[in-house]
């Protein structure tokens, strides 16, 4: 199980410095160890790492297809955390095909997870994430709302980097709607 870990803690750090490569070899590595342990939750992480490397080498087929696979684990073992985080990467797969719609299916699924596993930052993740679909859609009454949202929940959690980056983006459609006042509270 160490060597897993390992392993993972090496393709999580591989994948934060942009190495695709050696976060596509560690987290294959991963994979086979916990297979081999018959650890199905850490073959999940490990499925939702790979999407992730996919996604960021843009090939979003790839990266759903790994999702899929990781949310299929998620389910049979369980873990309504994995299993609403593998959805809200699904989601963003969907949106970066221009899949709009289905994004935001996918993102309301993967909230309304978080929300009854009481995962409050992710929940704001995820509120966050369709607010911008809302946004970009040319929404901004209710992306507005959704921002809002964000902004209770980070000030609950005493989260200031997603409270600040909400406030951001309210600022951003205050400008958008010409309302220069209310972009600079």
């Amino acid at each position: 199980m160490l060597e897993a870990r390992a392993q993972y803690a090496q393709a999580w750090a591989a994948l934060n410095l942009g190495e695709m490569d050696d976060a596509l070899k560690f987290t294959k590595e991963s994979l086979a160890t916990y297979a081999a342990l018959g650890d199905r939750n850490g073959q999940a992480n490990m499925l939702r790492n790979l999407g992730t490397v996919s996604l960021m080498q843009g090939d979003l087929s790839g990266a759903l297809g790994h999702y899929r696979d990781a949310l299929k684990l998620a389910r049979q073992v369980g873990n309504r955390y994995s299993e609403g985080a593998v959805i809200n990467q699904i989601a963003s797969a969907l949106e970066r095909q221009g899949r709009h719609k289905e994004a935001l299916e996918e993102y309301q699924k993967s909230g309304t997870i978080m929300r009854e596993i009481g995962n409050r930052f992710a929940e704001s993740i995820v509120v966050n994430n369709i607010a911008n679909i809302l946004w970009t859609q040319g929404d901004l009454q209710t992306a507005q709302k959704m921002y809002m949202q964000v902004t209770t929940i980070t000030e609950e959690l005493g989260d200031k980097s997603g409270n600040a980056d909400a406030a951001i983006n309210m600022a951003h459609i205050h400008l958008q709607q010409g309302d220069l006042k209310s972009a600079k509270a």
